[in-house]
């Protein structure tokens, strides 16, 4: 397959000593502010979380507290403070990371957001590169990270006239050309697929797996924070169950009952305790 110079799935950058880790939590506590509205009352805190998401695997966080999920992840991702312990990404503590460092390591696809109707495509898709500036090898690998999510036609058309799933899969090839030519990074999909909005359980689990093959290729871990379709859990290798004391099961998808992956979360929540 050709591409660049050193072919499509070149990877510029191997570390002679990749971290064994991708993700590390470490004695982790979550603060959630109150509420302006109760600024007399006492902040909510979670945890300690203590688990390690091993380079190259993908595991798919989960719990019945949607509200434990998001203060974790908003904590993971830096957006909000650590209130105990320590948060380590691909080998470093996440607060020793310079931004523009840590945006060639890490890429986080959240919920689709309005904005950036009137950009062509192949322009949208390489906005993640920017942290890569100068970069030389911007336009094969924007072109080729555009043909892996599976829109290679589309380079010159508005993002305004896609439809929902194309408008993911643009998504997708700007996240694959962020972390293109690094190895050993951590891809975070918060609530980042729509079933509803994108035709189905089908489409979305083809353009997963899209997204699972490139960071196998290249030793990615995925987290995947999608509690709304538990069917989608199946796809990735590891399911953590999140409860408010921590992380209180990590548990290999494939060995669990088919059933439980389509069950209510919560009643899945109870199952994984008593049989994890």
């Amino acid at each position: 397959m050709g591409g660049g110079p050193t072919g499509v799935r070149q990877v510029r950058e191997v570390w002679a000593k990749p971290p064994a880790q991708a993700l590390v939590l470490r004695g982790l506590r979550c603060v959630m502010a109150p509420e302006p509205a109760n600024a007399g009352g006492a902040a909510d805190v979670w945890g300690p979380f203590d688990a390690a998401l091993q380079r190259g695997t993908s595991v798919a966080w989960t719990g019945s507290d949607p509200g434990v999920l998001d203060a974790l992840l908003r904590t993971v991702l830096g957006e909000m403070p650590v209130g105990q312990g320590e948060v380590e990404v691909c080998g470093r503590p996440l607060a020793d990371w310079p931004l523009r460092e840590l945006a060639c390591r890490r890429a986080v696809l959240g919920p689709d957001e309005p904005g950036g109707e009137g950009l062509l495509v192949g322009v949208a898709a390489a906005l993640g590169r920017v942290a890569r500036w100068p970069d030389p090898g911007q336009e094969w690998i924007v072109r080729d990270a555009l043909r892996e999510a599976g829109l290679p036609q589309r380079t010159l058309e508005r993002v305004g006239h896609l439809p929902p799933l194309e408008r993911l899969q643009l998504r997708l090839a700007r996240l694959m050309a962020q972390l293109w030519d690094h190895a050993h990074g951590l891809i975070v999909l918060n609530r980042a697929l729509d079933v509803k909005a994108l035709g189905g359980i089908e489409p979305v689990r083809e353009l997963l797996q899209r997204l699972l093959a490139f960071a196998r290729e290249r030793g990615h871990a995925v987290v995947l924070v999608q509690p709304d379709v538990p069917q989608l859990m199946a796809q990735l290798e590891r399911v953590w169950l999140i409860g408010p004391d921590g992380v209180q099961a990590d548990l290999v998808s494939r060995v669990l009952p088919a059933a439980w992956l389509n069950d209510d979360i919560t009643r899945l929540g109870s199952q994984l305790l008593r049989f994890g």
